[in-house]
């Protein structure tokens, strides 16, 4: 049997996917790629693309093959796809989502690869009318670091991660495909896939370390144009870990205030790291520690914009547009509903809002004009613990 794989996104993440699923013998790859289709299939006219693995002895493994399709026509690829892989930001989730909602077929896996937080909310909404006949994944991260070299000719993997967590978030179970198996079948050994029982028992620490990270290392700043490039991971200081650690902590007591009856389902920022990058790492006697000797984290810079004099902070990137109102608000909307005080998620949303130039917090309650264009669980409807546990 033949596995038809759609893969939705044109960045990094996808480019992995594409070079892996068209080089498995048993899958056709088809790619929707809303924006950037013509390019991709304009490179793919005159060159292979190519995937570089690294491995712990030193050499490449290659992957080498095209997507069977490239389309931004949502009824050319979406139809006949047994599994549909969402690898585009948590910015691009509900633009996709509403792209395929009107032709995709029932038992259809879908994967956000990665879900982040507020997801099940969105495609629930989205997908309504469709959602008991579809099998919907959300995944905690990418399964790799990445980069793209050459757009649609070579990508870069920098770091695999060793564990990946899952949770299904709608099960069909008329489905005929095992869609942990057909994803393992896909990465290979690493990353080892865990499936979760509860959405919130993946993890919150990629939100966590891109804002504790921004917020520790710009919040002070003066406008200065920096002469270097800073490293983002491998550049964590004590007061970025500090950060990061009262993040991590304000994320934990709203999960464990809402899994009461599944508290092993939240996991320490440091343990998360052990778990995905546990052989990378040569120092895991501190958060910081393990931030700055991770092998799977070099070369990774802060986002800059390049001037005539040097480098500023890019505050728009990815780092706050999708870890502030997919990320960070999400988990105080849940903090609200089961009534905790968060200083720290206020004071880093406070900061982050500012730079966004958006209002989703007022003092200390997400009441602001921007809210709408969030996954808070306000924007759904949900505004108790009763809300949360039926609106799926």
């Amino acid at each position: 049997m033949t596995v038809t794989v759609l893969i939705c996104g044109g960045g990094h993440g996808a480019h992995v996917m594409a070079a892996l699923v068209s080089s498995t013998l048993d899958m056709t790859c088809r790619v929707l790629a809303l924006s950037q289709a013509r390019e991709w299939a304009k490179a793919a006219a005159n060159n292979i693309l190519t995937c570089s693995f690294p491995s712990n002895n030193g050499k490449t493994t290659l992957y080498k093959a095209n997507p069977h399709t490239i389309s931004d026509n949502p009824a050319e690829v979406v139809p006949g796809a047994d599994i549909i892989v969402l690898v585009v930001p948590a910015f691009s989730h509900g633009k996709y989502l509403a792209a395929i909602e009107p032709h995709v077929q029932k038992k259809t896996i879908l994967v956000a690869l990665p879900g982040q937080a507020g997801f099940e909310y969105q495609a629930c909404h989205i997908l309504r009318n469709k959602f008991y006949d579809l099998t919907i994944i959300s995944a905690e991260s990418l399964p790799w670091a990445c980069r793209i070299s050459v757009y649609g000719v070579k990508v870069d993997v920098i770091g695999i991660k060793e564990l990946l967590k899952m949770v299904i978030v709608r099960n069909d179970d008329k489905i005929l495909l095992n869609p942990f198996r057909q994803l393992q079948h896909i990465w290979g050994t690493f990353p080892v896939i865990r499936q979760v029982s509860h959405s919130l028992g993946l993890t919150h620490m990629p939100c966590v370390l891109h804002l504790g990270i921004c917020y520790g290392k710009w919040k002070d700043w003066d406008t200065t144009v920096k002469p270097e490039m800073p490293l983002f991971y491998h550049g964590t200081d004590d007061i970025q870990a500090q950060w990061i650690s009262r993040l991590d902590g304000e994320i934990n007591m709203i999960k464990l205030n809402i899994l009461q009856e599944r508290p092993n389902e939240t996991t320490s920022g440091l343990q998360w790291l052990l778990d995905s990058y546990g052989s990378s790492i040569t120092d895991s006697s501190s958060l910081k520690q393990a931030l700055t000797t991770n092998k799977g984290y070099e070369g990774l810079f802060h986002p800059l914009i390049t001037t005539e004099e040097g480098f500023i902070p890019d505050f728009k990137s990815r780092y706050l547009t999708e870890d502030v109102p997919f990320g960070l608000v999400v988990f105080k909307g849940l903090a609200q509903i089961v009534g905790l005080y968060t200083p720290a998620i206020d004071t880093v949303l406070h900061w982050s809002q500012q730079k966004l130039g958006k209002i989703y917090i007022v003092g200390s309650k997400l009441c602001g004009q921007d809210l709408h264009e969030t996954r808070a669980p306000q924007v759904y409807g949900i505004k108790s613990l009763e809300d949360l546990e039926t609106f799926i």
